[in-house]
């Protein structure tokens, strides 16, 4: 059986040695990161992977990722490709998307179906009716915080997949994404452009030919969570995309799509922006227990309050920090001499980690980039286990795959908010002891704490806060001495979000 320390024992393998490896214990990213490394040092192995009882070559494997996260073959990496047909390899996103256990599935049917209340009911038994009869549509679920919409569409989602048929399970927050079973962003899986807010007819990066496609053209239902935090090009570039890729010139190529979220929550996020942007992209203390901490969180308006309380709290955690230093270059060479290292390393930008990532074992986390897709997205909130040079060995807090344990390397990171173009080496991780109101949307919490030192500064990030958990005594507010004006513009929405 292979300890923790495999890559350095496999290191002593030799390159023409045929081994077969016992990986039982380790969890989706340890058996890849083993491939991977395999590849690297010319070493042929097999991997015997026994929940399901297969096995699986190591270049298909990893072609198998790079068609999952980039649509791309090896071969078009410039990396030699394996023997297989080339159909087989574009059958792969509509394999994953029907790799469900019907009797799991079922189960789960059962149980959760009687738990429904009257609405919830009505819901369900209209929106699996017009998906039965494939007439399409659009429908929109209006669920404020706490009234079981995640529970709901999950429901319908094992429903549909329990009859051997494709249902897409999409996110605007990546949070959200990781409560569904078999979530994904939806920029992830869609292949939004980055210039949303500058491209007047925008689509989806995705051709007829592709795998992504396959999957399009044969899903019954698309469900997009949270969709109020969407640009509404984004359901435009959509719609354009499904009827190109279905011959279908009804609205969204006569595909089902089931659109949900709140309107009462917060608008979406354009950086530099005025209030009047935001209106028109609208579419209308025991840290090693990870129960406990997945549980918990604190929420504030700004970056800046939540960078200052994150460094408090991981001060008051037992044991030495290690700091790692990011590199960061101008992509440009024309740029070299106008952004030295030295400046690019003070920006601390959104979305980015930063340049000295300070860390310590049991420091909660949170993904800032899609590594997997169904283990390790963005906004995935993680403990950190081990702190090694070249990678971070850190545990699962929520969702699907709870406790298990991952490897998080340090990759390239480009910004795509700022006027020059440079890139970042860096672990793509955050703390997140204290999060952003808008980064918590769509997450349940047994207690939250909300700190308002500084106001909120959005439509909706209030009732957001507030709606996170189920009780108002596991609900606990910081609110010092309120700066005037902004008392009565708070007051005025309570009363709003009360009525």
């Amino acid at each position: 059986m292979l300890q923790t320390k495999v890559i350095t024992d496999l290191t002593k393998v030799h390159k023409n040695v045929t081994t077969e490896i016992n990986v039982k214990e380790f969890g989706y990213h340890k058996r890849i990161c083993v491939m991977i490394f395999c590849i690297k040092y010319g070493i042929e192995c097999e991997i015997q992977i026994y929940k399901s009882v297969k096995k699986f070559t190591i270049a298909i494997s990893i072609e198998d990722m790079c068609l999952m996260m980039s649509n791309k073959l090896l071969i078009q990496l410039g990396l030699t490709a394996p023997n297989r047909p080339m159909h087989d390899a574009f059958n792969q996103e509509v394999h994953r998307e029907k790799l469900y256990d019907l009797n799991t599935l079922n189960e789960l049917i059962q149980t959760n179906l009687p738990l429904l209340n009257e609405q919830q009911k009505y819901v369900f038994d209209t929106l699996m009716k017009v998906t039965n009869d494939q007439t399409g549509g659009i429908y929109f679920l209006d669920a404020p915080g706490g009234t079981g919409k995640t529970f709901l569409i999950s429901l319908i989602l094992a429903t549909i997949r329990s009859q051997s048929k494709i249902a897409l399970a999409l996110a605007s927050s990546e949070i959200a994404a990781t409560l569904l079973e078999g979530g994904r962003t939806a920029h992830s899986a869609l292949k939004l452009p980055l210039n949303m807010q500058s491209n007047e007819t925008p689509t989806c990066n995705i051709s007829k030919n592709c795998a992504m496609a396959k999957v399009f053209q044969q899903c019954q239902l698309i469900v997009w969570d949270e969709c109020t935090m969407a640009h509404k090009k984004s359901l435009e570039a959509l719609d354009r995309t499904l009827k190109n890729l279905r011959s279908n010139h009804n609205r969204f190529g006569g595909a089902m799509i089931l659109l949900a979220g709140d309107f009462r929550q917060t608008l979406p996020v354009i950086p530099r922006s005025t209030p009047a942007d935001e209106l028109n992209a609208y579419v209308a203390r025991n840290y090693r227990n990870h129960d406990w901490l997945s549980e918990r969180a604190i929420l504030t308006a700004k970056n800046i309050d939540v960078i200052e309380l994150n460094f408090k709290i991981q001060e008051q955690i037992i044991g030495e920090s290690m700091i790692y230093k990011s590199v960061d270059s101008a992509t440009n060479q024309d740029d070299v001499v106008n952004y030295p290292p030295e400046f690019l390393n003070s920006l601390d930008l959104p979305g980015l980690p930063p340049h000295n990532l300070q860390l310590k074992v049991g420091s909660v986390v949170i993904m800032l980039r899609n590594i997997n897709q169904t283990h390790l997205c963005n906004g995935t909130r993680l403990a950190i286990k081990k702190l090694l040079n070249n990678v971070i060995e850190a545990t699962i807090l929520k969702g699907k795959y709870n406790g298990e344990d991952v490897l998080i390397p340090c990759i390239p990171m480009i910004p795509t908010d700022v006027s020059f173009e440079f890139k970042r080496l860096q672990f793509p991780v955050r703390l997140v002891f204290a999060m952003t109101i808008n980064k918590s949307q769509g997450q349940s919490l047994s207690v939250c704490g909300i700190n308002l030192e500084n106001p909120r500064f959005s439509h909706g990030q209030l009732y957001v806060a507030y709606s996170r958990v189920e009780k108002p005594s596991d609900l606990f507010v910081y609110a010092p001495a309120v700066k005037e004006g902004y008392q009565d513009e708070q007051d005025g929405e309570e009363e709003e979000e009360e009525e």
